[in-house]
């Protein structure tokens, strides 16, 4: 497993929206990471982007030591899943990411401890 890496990742859409502003981060192997914010406030365009859906603005996606960004979909080896809020909407955020973690196949023990 490598790290992914985002440096000043950016959209901007031809009507000139902004869609991600400037992103720069990296997750490291076995980290587990949820994106949260607003509708329209860029979460799933970022993902988009990683995945090779959406090109970027500006920026470099690494994953490894490999730059990805003219790198087609299906030779990323990326994958993503999203959660519909329909099933959570009644439920706190601590109720919500054990949820999650136990649709992942976690075992309880290592819920308890996070």
């Amino acid at each position: 497993m490598a790290n992914l890496q985002l440096t000043g990742v950016r959209k901007v859409y031809p009507n000139g929206a902004e869609a991600v502003r400037g992103v720069d981060m990296t997750i490291e192997p076995g980290e587990f990471i949820v994106f949260v914010g607003p509708s329209g406030c860029g979460k799933s365009t970022l993902l988009r982007m990683v995945a090779g859906l959406e090109t970027i603005t500006d920026g470099e996606i690494t994953i490894g030591e490999r730059v990805i960004n003219d790198v087609s979909p299906a030779d990323r080896d990326v994958a993503m899943v999203f959660q519909t809020t329909r099933s959570t909407l009644t439920c706190r955020f601590g109720e919500t990411c054990p949820t999650a973690l136990k649709t992942a196949v976690c075992r309880n023990s290592r819920l308890t401890k996070r």
